[in-house]
């Protein structure tokens, strides 16, 4: 399965509760401009890329086929 946030690149993730943590990325996102419009542009790109709604009713039509092909056997 594909991660929608890669650490640092499309996004940043911070452990539960980890308030420290998640301001710290906010404050670097506030300070750092070019990398906040990069990394938001990364984390666009990435979910057209691997979350497109097309792709994904093809992939839940072909497991619903594999499942329904390994329960009724011909």
């Amino acid at each position: 399965t594909l991660e929608a946030i890669q650490q640092g690149q499309t996004g940043y993730l911070s452990p539960p509760g980890a308030i420290a943590n998640m301001t710290q990325h906010c404050l670097h996102l506030i300070d750092q401009p070019e990398h906040r419009r990069a990394i938001g542009q990364r984390g666009q790109d990435f979910s057209a890329q691997n979350f497109d709604l097309r792709q994904m009713i093809a992939q839940i039509e072909a497991l619903y086929e594999k499942c329904y092909h390994n329960s009724n056997p011909s």
